[in-house]
């Protein structure tokens, strides 16, 4: 299936009625998928939170559900049709009707429909319609999966990120589901809670302004700050970000700091790798990630602490700007599809003292999948081929920093 990168989630080149095709297919078959429905808001969170982006490009179908991603596609050179949730739930429900497959609804209790809402609309719309409505909190924390029953379909209106992340760790607790999907407030429209555009404005686009104009359920201003705001990120921040993402960064690289972080063993040194997660072939690294804006001392610390969740260390050495690279295929990220837009990375090295237990470190799963310490004699030799050059430049350096600790000992 045909993707386009956007902002670094892909989305599936698919069409409505392609879309469902495939869907029935997923039915009938037996394994278990997820759907989601990125728009420009989700895109642009995608950009911030790390987990929603890796399961947002794990999931089966990827359709798009905005005019934003329509635009950038369309500037990436591709012509991509618009798939929304709103318009997708609805045939979803119906097929299930009529294949007799059981629905479960995962609903946030505190949205604009309750379960009592939802039955009831999708009890009189489809009559014939087996249908379970569990109501849980945003994060999904008071999910039963015992009361699911035997559903086949699961549709999750937690709203993003919190639908995604439910779906992608809960899909597995229930045997009998062949297709998750996060709707969003795709059922407030079939409760009649929310009504939708007009037809020739959804066409063209303009559910935004449509939205614009309705009254908040809320008259409260922070409700319709929050409500202006979102039409803002849609609207102009997201195109603007894409701008830059397009056109300004493959021209340049992304500051990043690598962490060399030790431990004393004995009268040696060992130093921390981590193992990259979905790599086709084993790839140790260091730990490293981009600074964001931060000073490299700050953005090694919180880049050290996010991909070991434990912030047990010390930073005893700062190197500005040692290394530089061009992503490639080999790296993992090739030019046309790198979720960061850059050309390549220019690194900073932080070495930092781990004082933790090693039980305190917790991989984050979408990064890596396992970490180990190897005597620093040896670190060259255990990380993957093509980043032993850089390797060994923040060997040196912290050499050099081991060196002068111990001049200033004796």
């Amino acid at each position: 299936m045909k993707k386009v990168s956007i902002l670094g989630v892909n989305i599936s080149v698919i069409d409505r009625a392609a879309a469902l095709k495939r869907i029935g297919d997923y039915l009938r078959g037996s394994g278990q998928h997820f759907l989601v429905t990125p728009n420009p808001e989700i895109v642009l969170a995608a950009n911030q939170d790390e987990e929603l982006h890796h399961i947002l490009n794990k999931a089966d179908l990827s359709l798009m559900d905005g005019m934003g991603l329509k635009v950038a596609a369309w500037l990436k050179g591709v012509s991509a049709p618009r798939v929304t949730g709103a318009d997708l739930v609805p045939e979803l429900l119906a097929l299930a009707e009529e294949q007799g497959l059981e629905v479960l609804v995962v609903n946030w209790r505190d949205g604009l429909s309750s379960a009592a809402d939802i039955s009831k609309a999708l009890k009189a719309k489809y009559p014939q319609l087996k249908l379970v409505v569990q109501a849980v909190d945003r994060f999904g924390r008071d999910f039963d999966p015992a009361a699911a029953g035997q559903a086949v379909i699961m549709l999750v209106t937690l709203g993003a990120p919190y639908q995604e992340k439910f779906i992608f760790h809960n899909l597995k607790k229930i045997p009998s589901l062949r297709l998750a999907a996060g709707v969003g407030g795709a059922l407030d429209f079939l409760s009649s809670k929310v009504k939708r555009a007009p037809k020739l404005m959804r066409l063209l686009g303009l559910e935004w302004s449509w939205r614009l104009f309705q009254k908040p359920a809320s008259t409260q201003g922070q409700a319709v700050y929050r409500r202006y705001r979102r039409i803002w990120r849609a609207v102009f921040v997201f195109m603007w970000r894409f701008v830059i993402w397009q056109y300004v960064r493959p021209l340049q690289y992304r500051p990043n700091v690598a962490c060399l972080i030790y431990r004393r063993y004995g009268d040696r040194y060992q130093a921390l790798v981590v193992r990259r997660a979905y790599s086709a072939e084993p790839h140790w690294q260091l730990p490293q990630g981009g600074t964001d804006g931060e000073d490299p001392r700050d953005a090694g610390l919180r880049e050290a602490n996010e991909e070991l969740g434990t912030d047990k260390f010390e930073v005893k050495a700062v190197y500005k700007d040692v290394w530089r690279y061009e992503f490639n295929s080999a790296l993992g990220k090739h030019p046309v599809t790198r979720d960061s837009g850059y050309k390549g990375q220019k690194q900073s090295l932080a070495i930092l003292e781990f004082l933790g237990d090693d039980a305190e470190i917790k991989l984050n799963y979408w990064d890596h999948d396992f970490w180990q310490w190897v005597d620093i004699d040896q670190l060259v030799a255990t990380v993957h081929p093509v980043r032993q050059k850089s390797t060994q430049a923040f060997l040196d350096k912290f050499n050099q920093y081991i060196n002068v600790i111990a001049s200033e000992t004796k």
